[in-house]
């Protein structure tokens, strides 16, 4: 797969397999990162972004547990994949209780590591496809509601007064007065009809 520069952190203390997966992984597109305990792993959560972190659940310092805690705490959170040696399967299936996207017992092949964070991607993927799209939706809505209230606020003013004031009319639930895209709406009324305009926009 072409994993088209997605940032990986490998949390592994055994150098030699961290080493393969490194090598796999950079072979197939993705920019690795390593760190051989937990406690290394948090500091760089705490200063880098990733998409995917593979951990190991059994590390010095502290455990994959931990590691998978702060991750999920990011803001995004990356994806987390746990390894665990086998007969520990109890404990991966309980990390992913806890938030792990899915586990990889060793010892594993690569292709292994290979398709399970291509389809991990992929799913990510289409969720921030999906809040594309509702971002789009809200901005839309936001935008018809406020020109429906405009249009309220202009039929019941009188036009031709001499005095006039400018209205911003701001999106019901919303606490400004721009509108997607940064633009302003501006109504021109008269003194003698703000009041029953404010009344109109509430």
């Amino acid at each position: 797969m072409n994993g088209e520069g997605k940032r990986i952190l490998i949390v592994e203390d055994d150098p030699g397999l961290r080493f393969t997966m490194t090598d796999a992984l950079e072979g197939a597109g993705f920019a690795v990162t390593g760190a051989d305990d937990g406690v290394e792993a948090i500091r760089r959560l705490h200063g880098e972004r990733f998409d995917v972190v593979v951990t190991d659940l059994r590390l010095p310092g502290k455990d994959g547990m931990e590691v998978l805690r702060e991750a999920r705490g990011r803001i995004p959170p990356p994806s987390v994949v746990v390894m665990t040696g086998y007969g520990s399967v109890e404990s991966a299936v309980e990390a992913m209780k806890s938030g792990a996207e899915d586990y990889l017992t060793k010892p594993f092949p690569m292709e292994a590591l290979l398709l399970l964070l291509g389809k991990i991607l992929r799913f990510r993927s289409l969720e921030e496809e999906n809040r594309d799209l509702k971002r789009r939706i809200l901005g839309r809505s936001l935008f018809e509601e406020l020109v429906a209230a405009g249009k309220a606020v202009v039929s019941g003013l009188a036009t031709g007064a001499s005095d006039m004031y400018f209205v911003y009319v701001k999106p019901a639930g919303t606490d400004s007065n721009h509108l997607p895209g940064g633009s302003l709406c501006r109504t021109a009324v008269s003194g003698a009809s703000l009041a029953a305009a404010e009344t109109a926009v509430k």
